[in-house]
C-alpha cells in the first residue's frame, strides 16, 4: 500500500507539476520551497506599500526559515532562487562553463521566448550564450565605456542636470510641489538621447515622444505576458511599437555617423567605430578587422538605455528621499562639494572632471552605494543550468532557471548584521548610514548592486558618473528642501525594477 501511495504521488506530481522531480543521479535533495498552483505556480512580481517590490521573496525566505536557496514555480516551470553572496558566487562562477563542468547559460525571458525577442532583442551582451561571443561583444561595446570616453560624456551629463535645476528653481519660486521621480527620469533619459544615442532632438515635442516610447518599451519588458504570449499578440503591444520607434531612431543615427565617418563622442557612435583585430582564421596571414553589426549596436544601445536610465533614475529618486529624511547627510554632501569648488574652482566645468568624480567625492559615493544597498533591485537576469548542480548542499536539476536575489543577499550581510543587528540591516529609519562605507571594518561585504562575475554591469561607471553629477550639481544649487509627505511611514511603489517611493519623492524647495 505504501509503495502504491508513493507511486500515485509521483504520478500526480509529474502531471500537475511537470519537470519538478529531483535528479536521481545526485544524492543531494531538491531545495525546500513550494510550487504553488498546478500549471501556474506563483506570481513573484508583487510588492507591498511598506517595502516595495519583492514581497514574495521576503515572505518565502521567512516562511522557510531563511534557507539561502529555495524552489518555486512560475507559469508551470520549476525554478530556484539563490541568495547570500557565497551561494550567488557558486552559481555565477559557472558562467560559460560546459555541461560537464556544471555550467549555466543566460536564462532571460528573451533567450527562451521567440515572442519576447521582439521586445528585447537577441544580440546584446545579456543574450550572449557562449564565452567567445560575450567576450567579443564586451570588448567592442566596452570601447564606448573607456575612461576617456566617459570623461568626454561629462559635459553632456552636466548640461542635463543644469537644465533640470533651472526647472526645479522655477517651480520652487512659484512654490510648486516637485516630483523628483519625474525630474530624475527626465534627466537620465536626457542622458540616453544626448549621450548614449547622440540624437539631435530639437524641441520638447520630440523629447516627449522619445521619453514616452522608452517608458512604453521598458514597461513591456516587465510585462508578465511576455512569458506566455505568442508573437502575434506581442506585436500588438504598445511596447512592440515603442521598440520599432527606437530601432528606427538608432538606425537613422548609425547611418548619419557612418556617412560622417567620424565619432561624435556619443556611446552609439563609439560602438559604430569600435574594432577588433582578428587573424585567427585568416589563411593569408592578414589581420581582419571585425566590427559590431547593426543589430548588435541596436540591441546593446537599448540595453545601456535600460541599465542607465530606469535603474539610475530609481536610485536617484530614492536617494533624494533619504537626503530629505536626513538633512545632516545632505549638509555633509554640500560641504564636500564646497571643499571641491574651493580647491578647483566654482564652475562645474572646472570642478566636475573624471578624476575629481573618482577621487574626491568619497562621501557622495558612500551615499549612493548605501542607497543601492538598502533599496537594490530584487534579482538579476536569470540563468539556466546546463546540468544538475549543487548549491549549499541542495541540487538544482538540469534545465531549471535560477534567479539570484540581491535584496535578500544584502539583508544577510554579515558585516552589517554584526554592527547594526539583523532587524536594522534594511531598515531605512535605522540602517541608512553612508559612513559605513568609509571604514574598512564596517564596509558591507555582500554588496551586489551591479551584479557579479563575467556579466558584471558594463555600464556601472557611466551609471555612477551620472548619479554623482546629478547629486553634486543639485546640492551646489539647492540649499535646502523638504519632503511634502514627511519622513515617517514612507510608502513604496509595489511594482518596479528598483524600489521607489509611492509619491515619487515629492519635494518643495
Amino acid at each position: 500500500i505504501r509503495q502504491m501511495l508513493l507511486t500515485l504521488v509521483t504520478i500526480f506530481r509529474k502531471f500537475f507539476y511537470p519537470h519538478t522531480m529531483p535528479d536521481t543521479k545526485v544524492q543531494e535533495p531538491l531545495p525546500t520551497g513550494t510550487l504553488g498552483c498546478p500549471f501556474f505556480g506563483h506570481f513573484f512580481m508583487k510588492g507591498d506599500a511598506q517595502n516595495g517590490p519583492g514581497t514574495f521573496w521576503r515572505k518565502m525566505s521567512r516562511k522557510l526559515n531563511d534557507p539561502g536557496i529555495f524552489k518555486f514555480a512560475f507559469v508551470g516551470k520549476p525554478m530556484a532562487v539563490v541568495y547570500r553572496s557565497e551561494n550567488i558566487k557558486n552559481v555565477l562562477d559557472r558562467e560559460f562553463k560546459d555541461e560537464e563542468q556544471g555550467g549555466i547559460r543566460t536564462g532571460t525571458i528573451s533567450a527562451n521566448s521567440k515572442a519576447a525577442t521582439e521586445i528585447f532583442g537577441t544580440q546584446s551582451l545579456l543574450m550572449a550564450q557562449n564565452k567567445a561571443d560575450h567576450s567579443y561583444l564586451r570588448k567592442l561595446v566596452g570601447q564606448s565605456m573607456t575612461p576617456s570616453a566617459l570623461a568626454g560624456s561629462i559635459p553632456q551629463l552636466v548640461t542635463g542636470v543644469e537644465m533640470a535645476i533651472q526647472d526645479i528653481k522655477m517651480q520652487g519660486t512659484s512654490k510648486k510641489e516637485i516630483v523628483m521621480e519625474d525630474v530624475c527620469t527626465k534627466y537620465t533619459l536626457d542622458v540616453a538621447w544626448r549621450q548614449i544615442l547622440g540624437l539631435d532632438l530639437k524641441n520638447e515635442e520630440e523629447i516627449d515622444e522619445f521619453t514616452q516610447n522608452v517608458k512604453d518599451w521598458i514597461y513591456g519588458i516587465l510585462n508578465p505576458l511576455l512569458f506566455v504570449a505568442p508573437t502575434f499578440v506581442v506585436k500588438r503591444l504598445k511596447s512592440y511599437k515603442a521598440k520599432q520607434y527606437l530601432n528606427n531612431m538608432i538606425i537613422q543615427k548609425i547611418e548619419q555617423v557612418e556617412a560622417r565617418g567620424v565619432s561624435d563622442g556619443s556611446t552609439l557612435s563609439e560602438m559604430v567605430f569600435a574594432t577588433d583585430k582578428d587573424d585567427s582564421n585568416n589563411s593569408n596571414g592578414d589581420t581582419q578587422i571585425k566590427k559590431l553589426s547593426r543589430r548588435q549596436i541596436i540591441d546593446n544601445a537599448l540595453l545601456l538605455i535600460l541599465a542607465g536610465s530606469e535603474t539610475s533614475a530609481s536610485t536617484l529618486t530614492t536617494a533624494m528621499l533619504f537626503l530629505g529624511m536626513y538633512p545632516e547627510i545632505y549638509q555633509k554632501i554640500m560641504q564636500e562639494q564646497k571643499d571641491i569648488q574651493a580647491k578647483h574652482g566654482s564652475s562645474n566645468e572646472e570642478s566636475l572632471t573624471r578624476k575629481i568624480l573618482d577621487e574626491e567625492m568619497p562621501y557622495l559615493e558612500a551615499v549612493i552605494k548605501e542607497t543601492m544597498r538598502i533599496k537594490p533591485l530584487n534579482q538579476g537576469a536569470g540563468r539556466i543550468t546546463k546540468s544538475t548542480i549543487v548549491v549549499d548542499g541542495q541540487q538544482i536539476p538540469k534545465g531549471w532557471p535560477v534567479l539570484f536575489n540581491v535584496q535578500l543577499t544584502h539583508a544577510r550581510d554579515p558585516v552589517i548584521i554584526k554592527t547594526d543587528g539583523k532587524e536594522n540591516v534594511m531598515n531605512i529609519y535605522e540602517g541608512f548610514k553612508p559612513e559605513r562605507w568609509l571604514n574598512e571594518d564596517t564596509k558591507p561585504d555582500a554588496w551586489m548592486s551591479f551584479g557579479y562575475g563575467p556579466r558584471y554591469c558594463l555600464g556601472a561607471n557611466l551609471a555612477m558618473a551620472e548619479m554623482k553629477i546629478f547629486l553634486a550639481v543639485f546640492v551646489r544649487n539647492i540649499d535646502t528642501f523638504k519632503l511634502v509627505n514627511g519622513e515617517k511611514d514612507v510608502k513604496w511603489q509595489k511594482l518596479a525594477i528598483i524600489p521607489k517611493p509611492r509619491d515619487g519623492t515629492l519635494i518643495q524647495v
